[in-house]
Protein backbone atom coordinates (compact mmCIF):
# COMPACT_ATOMS: atom_id res chain seq x y z
CA UNK A 1 0.00 0.00 0.00
CA UNK A 2 0.85 3.46 1.47
CA UNK A 3 4.75 3.36 0.78
CA UNK A 4 4.56 1.36 -2.63
CA UNK A 5 2.56 3.23 -4.48
CA UNK A 6 1.00 6.97 -5.07
CA UNK A 7 -2.44 7.95 -5.83
CA UNK A 8 -1.80 7.91 -9.54
CA UNK A 9 -0.24 4.73 -9.49
CA UNK A 10 3.04 5.63 -10.02
CA UNK A 11 5.55 4.08 -7.68
CA UNK A 12 7.65 6.62 -5.61
CA UNK A 13 11.42 7.25 -6.22
CA UNK A 14 13.81 5.77 -3.56
CA UNK A 15 14.02 8.95 -1.36
CA UNK A 16 10.38 9.65 -1.37
CA UNK A 17 10.03 6.05 0.08
CA UNK A 18 12.94 6.18 2.36
CA UNK A 19 11.32 9.73 3.41
CA UNK A 20 8.19 8.12 4.23
CA UNK A 21 9.75 5.23 5.89
CA UNK A 22 11.92 6.90 8.52
CA UNK A 23 9.76 10.20 9.82
CA UNK A 24 7.15 7.94 11.40
CA UNK A 25 9.82 6.38 12.87
CA UNK A 26 11.66 9.74 14.09
CA UNK A 27 8.37 10.74 15.49
CA UNK A 28 7.86 7.49 17.73
CA UNK A 29 11.41 8.06 18.80
CA UNK A 30 12.70 5.06 17.10
CA UNK A 31 16.19 4.95 15.65
CA UNK A 32 15.47 5.60 12.30
CA UNK A 33 19.52 4.56 11.42
CA UNK A 34 18.24 0.54 12.01
CA UNK A 35 15.89 0.60 8.89
CA UNK A 36 16.36 1.36 5.21
CA UNK A 37 14.84 1.09 1.80
CA UNK A 38 16.79 -1.74 1.42
CA UNK A 39 15.33 -3.41 4.60
CA UNK A 40 12.06 -3.28 2.90
CA UNK A 41 13.31 -4.36 -0.25
CA UNK A 42 14.42 -7.86 1.36
CA UNK A 43 11.07 -7.93 3.17
CA UNK A 44 9.01 -7.03 -0.12
CA UNK A 45 10.90 -10.08 -2.16
CA UNK A 46 10.56 -12.70 -0.28
CA UNK A 47 7.19 -11.63 1.18
CA UNK A 48 5.96 -11.81 -2.25
CA UNK A 49 7.93 -14.76 -3.14
CA UNK A 50 6.13 -16.96 -0.23
CA UNK A 51 2.79 -15.90 -1.25
CA UNK A 52 3.43 -17.35 -4.61
CA UNK A 53 3.65 -13.72 -6.86
CA UNK A 54 5.23 -14.85 -10.34
CA UNK A 55 8.91 -13.88 -10.71
CA UNK A 56 8.19 -10.89 -13.45
CA UNK A 57 6.14 -9.15 -11.27
CA UNK A 58 8.44 -9.35 -8.32
CA UNK A 59 10.99 -7.51 -10.41
CA UNK A 60 8.75 -5.01 -11.76
CA UNK A 61 7.69 -4.16 -7.79
CA UNK A 62 11.33 -3.64 -7.00
CA UNK A 63 12.63 -2.51 -9.98
CA UNK A 64 15.18 -5.18 -10.77
CA UNK A 65 16.88 -5.70 -13.80
CA UNK A 66 17.61 -9.09 -14.83
CA UNK A 67 17.50 -11.63 -11.91
CA UNK A 68 18.88 -9.39 -9.26
CA UNK A 69 15.61 -9.66 -7.26
CA UNK A 70 16.61 -13.04 -6.54
CA UNK A 71 19.54 -12.10 -4.05
CA UNK A 72 16.77 -10.41 -2.11
CA UNK A 73 14.41 -13.45 -1.18
CA UNK A 74 15.32 -15.15 2.43
CA UNK A 75 14.48 -18.21 2.44
CA UNK A 76 12.70 -18.98 5.77
CA UNK A 77 14.80 -20.82 8.79
CA UNK A 78 12.20 -23.43 9.34
CA UNK A 79 12.54 -24.60 5.31
CA UNK A 80 16.27 -24.75 5.54
CA UNK A 81 16.19 -26.57 8.32
CA UNK A 82 13.84 -29.31 6.76
CA UNK A 83 16.35 -29.47 3.67
CA UNK A 84 19.27 -29.77 5.90
CA UNK A 85 17.90 -32.83 7.50
CA UNK A 86 16.81 -34.61 4.29
CA UNK A 87 21.00 -34.58 2.86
Amino acid sequence: GLLLVHQDQTLPSKNTFVRHLKNPLVAKGIDQNQYSGHSFRIGAATSAAKAGIPDHLIKALGRWKLEAYQIYIRAPTSSLAVVSMSI
